[in-house]
């Protein structure tokens, strides 16, 4: 599979140039599938991830016991994500600093007690999100790139 980075250059120039510019081409779309490993087991987890006027895209998840929002977003050449889940009412929304990009994979991790990371691999035809909690995979999420 090709990275964000190659995938981008021959759309996009100068994505190609800028890593976090490139993640962000390379989720823009419909992406389908489920989310293969959760608390609850499989669930349904479709992103359309749409791109707002400041460059960042947005998209929200529908898995049945709440709504997941996903936004991410770019600086310079940092690349930065807010998840919120309304799972239990919550309302407080996530935000992760900016992300360590390596092999086409970005990792998003936070201070919480808990060590939350996620782990972001967009390539030509797949979307690979795997969540883990304290080191162990709680979440994992694969979607296909929809025509």
């Amino acid at each position: 599979a090709c990275s964000f980075v190659q995938l981008t250059a021959s759309h996009n120039p100068a994505a190609a140039q800028d890593p976090a510019k490139a993640f962000l081409v390379s989720l823009t779309g419909r992406w389908i599938g489920r989310a293969e490993t959760t608390p609850r087991g499989p669930r349904p987890y479709d992103l359309h991830f749409r791109q707002n006027p400041d460059g960042s895209l947005k998209a929200i998840a529908l898995p049945g016991v709440s709504e997941h929002h996903w936004g991410f977003s770019e600086s310079g050449s940092d690349l930065y994500l807010v998840f919120l889940t309304t799972f239990g009412g919550n309302r407080t929304p996530l935000y992760f600093p900016a992300a360590v990009l390596s092999k086409g994979t970005a990792v998003f991790t936070t201070e919480r007690a808990d060590r939350l990371a996620v782990h972001v691999k967009p390539d030509s035809k797949t979307l690979t999100i795997n969540i883990f909690r304290n080191g162990r995979l709680h979440v994992a999420i694969r979607l296909f790139k929809s025509v």
